[in-house]
């Protein structure tokens, strides 16, 4: 496999891992201990690098904890790095139906959009972070990588700005515009495991 898919697969494990652990959305009781849990199967197989698999295992856990967010975002980021756009769309905007102020998941779909090549619906989700100076950070350069993708790099490194010199933010702006470009040159899953490895 791919070093960069399995980083990817592992980061992604961990993000899960602490979603579950931090309880569901909704009034969907947690899996009884030492019960089956569908969840933690899919994010064992993300783990040992199965996609596929994690993906279908996620789809299981869909179904048996409908009102939760957790598993529709671990679907969501699977379909994601098997390349299915589409259906990672539609799970991540599903998932961000039942939680609309979780940070990660509104990261999550707009990541997704800047790889399906819609940077500018990806801004939108996040702009509620454009003048939050207390925001998290990786919402921040999430919203900084999406605005550089859609073409506004000035504005990217107008935000960036709050963290860190004016020269080092339009430098990372600029190597924001140049990671996004990189991406539409992959394919899909590739682009996808790369975008989630990467650091932000």
């Amino acid at each position: 496999m791919n070093p960069i898919r399995r980083t990817a697969l592992v980061l992604l494990a961990a993000v899960l891992a602490l979603a579950a652990c931090a309880g569901g959305v909704g009034d969907a009781p947690p899996p009884t201990a030492g019960a089956y849990d569908p969840l933690a199967e899919a994010a064992a197989r993300l783990r040992g690098g199965d996609a596929a698999g994690a993906s279908a295992g996620f789809a299981r856990a869909v179904a048996a904890r409908p009102a939760e967010a957790a598993p529709l975002a671990g679907l969501a980021l699977s379909r994601d790095l098997l390349g299915d756009r589409a259906g990672a769309l539609a799970a991540h905007r599903q998932a961000v139906a039942l939680a609309p102020h979780d940070v990660e998941l509104l990261g999550n779909h707009a990541l997704s959009l800047v790889l399906d090549g819609r940077a500018d619906e990806a801004v939108r989700p996040l702009e509620r972070f454009e003048q939050q100076p207390a925001a998290p950070r990786r919402a921040r350069h999430n919203l900084a990588l999406a605005l550089a993708a859609s073409g506004d790099e000035t504005r990217a490194a107008r935000l960036l700005r709050q963290e860190m010199s004016s020269s080092r933010a339009l430098q990372m702006a600029r190597e924001f515009t140049a990671f996004a470009g990189s991406l539409r040159s992959l394919p899909p899953a590739d682009a996808a495991a790369t975008l989630i490895a990467a650091p932000r």
